[in-house]
């Protein structure tokens, strides 16, 4: 099974956080894209597993580069394919859209067919409110705070990659995937 992470990021945070993605997974395992530089139907429909990663900006919005692309998410079959996303946001000057920009995306992918993997505890979090809950507890997929607990995001990303492997049934990544 071949993984493909797909994300937009003005800052470079979402990029180095698919850069550590990349690193646990395997380079040979995990094709990395920035979505402006693709054509993202005819790149997305080649993997089994997607993985997708955008930063919420201002009140809740998606990434620029992400929002250029979401009709054309939209219109990918996706039937079948497994998908997690994953999100930057700043819970604290932004804490009313924390991570909303990642909602939209898997909003966007379960439109097309897509199963919604890697759902994450919304515990150690302190944010006002998100679209990216699915309850109470949990949010849609594994969200990311680089400006308030910058510390977590390794060990974050660790454990959600961990139980991504789980969902997926995958022992070991670099051994069942290549």
């Amino acid at each position: 099974m071949k993984i493909g992470l797909f994300y937009s990021s003005d800052t470079g945070n979402t990029e180095s956080v698919a850069e550590m993605i990349q690193e646990e997974i395997g380079q040979d395992n995990l094709d990395i894209h920035e979505v402006f530089t693709i054509d993202l139907p005819e790149t997305i429909a080649q993997y089994e597993f997607i993985i997708l990663g955008v930063p919420t900006w201002y009140d809740g919005e998606v990434q620029n580069e992400w929002a250029d692309k979401l009709d054309e998410l939209e219109k990918v079959n996706l039937t079948g394919c497994k998908v997690a996303v994953y999100g930057l946001g700043d819970q604290e000057d932004w804490g009313e859209f924390f991570c909303d920009a990642i909602a939209v995306l898997a909003a966007k992918a379960q439109g097309s067919g897509a199963t919604i993997i890697g759902h994450w505890s919304s515990d150690g979090y302190e944010f006002t409110e998100s679209k990216a809950l699915i309850d109470e507890k949990t949010f849609i997929g594994l969200t990311l705070d680089e400006d308030r607990q910058s510390e977590l995001t390794e060990s974050r990303i660790k454990t959600w990659l961990e139980q991504l492997k789980v969902e997926l049934g995958v022992d070991n990544w670099q051994a069942e995937l290549s």
